[in-house]
């Protein structure tokens, strides 16, 4: 549905892009950290986002060459233009993903073959930063637990510190788009170097995949039959990568907790 934007929203764009596109409809899309309009420009799809809270430079930059590095090898849109002040970004616009699980697993064979850029991911630090983002009433189980869960979560990445990929961190469902007949990932902001399984198990996850749907990633992902050990592999992360989410669902979007433990 076309939208009307803000003053605000149209010099951002017109900063962008040079100009001010009057007649382009907009449209406006969900993001939980950033703001997102899609428009279509001469026939191209374009899409507009700037970070709902700014973030310190350093870390918008690092994102930012994270995502030019992965668009270099076709793993994400290009960069057509962006704005340091606002840290804004024009992109070329991609759309839903109609693809299947071979071409995710694709995706993220080629994405963990990028050279390793990122820090490796702390993933105690993770569930504690997390944990203590949430306001008290909203917290799904106590701070023993959560330390629990996090020193839980450090010893299975410790088992392959010698094995740490290029990962973007964040490929649930909504950011792994498609664009021609290639799938592609946006929102790096959570980039990090990490096993090979972090990104499976988030896209898994986020994708409710079942137990067939989960052979056929590891399968096309591996390019052989996944073994049991390796199917073991992935599930270990993806409940893990499963009690972060509910961190982070408590944390940003101030819901009720619906997940309270003992």
């Amino acid at each position: 549905m076309a939208t009307t934007l803000s003053n605000a929203e149209r010099e951002l764009v017109a900063g962008l892009l040079g100009f001010d596109p009057r007649s382009a409809a907009y449209q406006r899309l969900e993001g939980s950290s950033h703001h997102l309009l899609r428009f279509t420009l001469r026939g191209d799809l374009r899409v507009t986002r700037w970070p709902k809270v700014a973030r310190p430079d350093a870390i918008w930059w690092s994102e930012l060459s994270v995502q030019q590095l992965a668009a270099q090898h076709g793993l994400a849109p290009d960069t057509l233009a962006l704005n340091a002040d606002h840290q804004s970004t024009l992109l070329i616009g991609a759309e839903p993903l109609r693809l299947g699980v071979r071409e995710v697993a694709k995706l993220l064979q080629q994405c963990h073959q990028l050279p390793k850029v990122s820090q490796k991911l702390d993933i105690a630090h993770a569930f504690r930063y997390w944990f203590e983002s949430c306001q008290h009433q909203h917290r799904p189980w106590t701070a023993q637990a959560n330390q629990q869960k996090a020193e839980h979560a450090a010893e299975k990445f410790s088992e392959f510190e010698t094995r740490l990929v290029q990962s973007h961190g964040d490929c649930v469902a909504t950011n792994v788009l498609q664009l021609g007949n290639r799938a592609v990932l946006i929102d790096w902001e959570y980039h990090c170097l990490a096993p090979r399984w972090w990104d499976l198990a988030i896209y898994a996850e986020s994708q409710e995949l079942n137990n067939d749907a989960t052979r056929d990633l590891l399968q096309n992902y591996c390019q052989t039959q996944p073994s049991r050990e390796t199917i073991s592999q992935l599930e270990a992360f993806r409940a893990i990568y499963a009690e972060l989410a509910i961190l982070w669902h408590c944390a940003t979007m101030h819901a009720p907790n619906h997940y309270q433990t003992p």
